[in-house]
């Protein structure tokens, strides 16, 4: 084989590398910047702190996250019970 084809092959070669490499390059910069459009998901707790005194208020479900006294699916009705009621239940 001529010198010169051998030449222009490699150079063909490193071109089609180079070509590969910048759409790997392209690539991986899409996923960067896919991860970053990542939203953090809130705490299962923000939903119930930010309520105000309301009659009930809908369970956080039972994900592992969410701590034990809280894990209910559906409405769990407020019941309010006035301090000397309260006393007198614990007696």
């Amino acid at each position: 084989m001529p010198l010169w084809v051998r030449r222009m092959a490699v150079k063909y070669k490193r071109a089609i590398a180079e070509q590969r490499k910048q759409a790997d390059d392209m690539k991986e910069a899409e996923l960067r910047q896919q991860a970053r459009k990542v939203v953090r998901t809130p705490h299962p707790l923000t939903h119930l702190l930010a309520q105000k005194r309301s009659e009930f208020f809908i369970g956080l479900g039972a994900d592992p996250s969410v701590p034990l006294v809280l894990q209910h699916e559906g409405k769990v009705y407020a019941r309010w019970v006035h301090t000397p009621q309260g006393q007198d239940a614990l007696r």
